[in-house]
């Protein structure tokens, strides 16, 4: 997770290509190599970090959470006479490098994997909303117009997302019931996260998630050291009920949720994760895992939960239209030699 205002630090690996002119940097973007992500076999490029300088020569807000104003460094490569030709120019220059070290198809934008962050801000109002909601904490910010340079250096959307938000707090997914009933007859109770003993409960959640995401798109494996420093940054955020691990009568973790109220906007809770262990899924756990936080919305005083970030052909996206209304589009794009 980067919260806003926190720099993305550079994956293992990564290289930032900066073009400057006059000694001002133009635009920035970070190039790296990935071997065999989950649907997308052999060698792959990325290209992340994206910051491109506005008017009064400072970076614009990109996914790597940095705020606008924050500067962009490394070596000169001079080009352009604009920061927006620019960052098009080093698109394209970044693709060329990463398909001459083997890359089979270029990523963007994306900072490393998929557990950092990635994709860009499409359709910021679907279905003609006169004004886009406010971005909720931990989501993509960009100008509407970085798509488009995406596509002018030859990018082609790849894969799509959207965050949805459910306003009728009081309505029960209809198969909430049922659930509850398969879920107490196979044992299975969903409690709060344990704060004292955090790291052993962040150990299982690490396994679970392993297993669960492992066949989500692009996906790659996230070592212990990492996803332990990932998690600790948001500790202090965290409420112990908005966090439920979902275990067997052994104390076997069959999955889990995680929700966290959105600082920008008190009326808001974020659903963050939601992840059932494969052999548990079909039992009802899922519906559960996404229904109880907007129980514990309403509980807690909250207007409305958002679905964030949500692959379009996610099981958790279709539950989610059930009740709530997609208020976000977005895109990560792909580029082919």
């Amino acid at each position: 997770f980067v919260l806003p205002g926190e720099q993305a630090p550079l994956a293992p690996g990564a290289t930032l290509l900066v073009i400057t002119e006059g000694g001002r940097p133009l635009a920035g973007v970070s190039v790296q190599l990935a071997e065999d992500l989950e649907g997308a076999p052999g060698r792959s490029g990325m290209v992340g970090h994206l910051r491109i300088a506005e008017a009064a020569g400072t970076a614009g807000p990109g996914t790597d959470g940095h705020r606008a104003g924050d500067p962009v460094t490394g070596d000169p490569h001079a080009h352009g006479t604009n920061a927006a030709h620019a960052a098009t120019t080093l698109l394209r220059h970044a693709c060329s490098h990463l398909a001459k070290n083997g890359a089979r198809r270029v990523l963007g934008p994306m900072n490393g994997s998929t557990w950092a962050p990635y994709r860009l801000v499409t359709d910021p109002a679907p279905g003609g909303a006169a004004e886009p909601q406010p971005p909720f904490l931990m989501e993509p910010r960009n100008p509407p117009h970085w798509p488009e340079l995406f596509r002018e250096a030859g990018f082609q959307v790849r894969s799509e997302y959207v965050s949805a938000r459910v306003t009728d707090l009081a309505r029960a997914h209809p198969r909430r019931a049922e659930s509850l009933a398969a879920l107490e007859a196979q044992g299975v109770e969903l409690a709060p996260i344990r704060m004292d003993r955090f790291e052993e409960e962040l150990a299982d959640i690490h396994r679970l998630s392993l297993e669960a995401f492992a066949g989500n798109p692009l996906y790659s494996p996230l070592p212990w050291e990492a996803f332990r420093a990932m998690y600790t940054g948001v500790r202090p955020l965290l409420n112990p009920e908005l966090v439920q691990l979902a275990r067997t009568k052994g104390g076997t973790l069959a999955g889990f949720f995680f929700a966290l109220p959105d600082t920008t906007d008190p009326g808001r809770l974020i659903l963050k994760t939601v992840a059932v262990a494969n052999a548990h899924r079909g039992t009802g756990l899922g519906v559960l895992l996404l229904d109880e936080p907007r129980r514990l919305a309403r509980e807690h005083g909250h207007l409305e939960l958002i679905h964030a970030l949500m692959h379009v052909d996610n099981p958790s996206a279709r539950i989610s239209r059930h009740s709530g209304e997609v208020f976000r589009r977005y895109a990560l794009f792909q580029w082919i030699p």
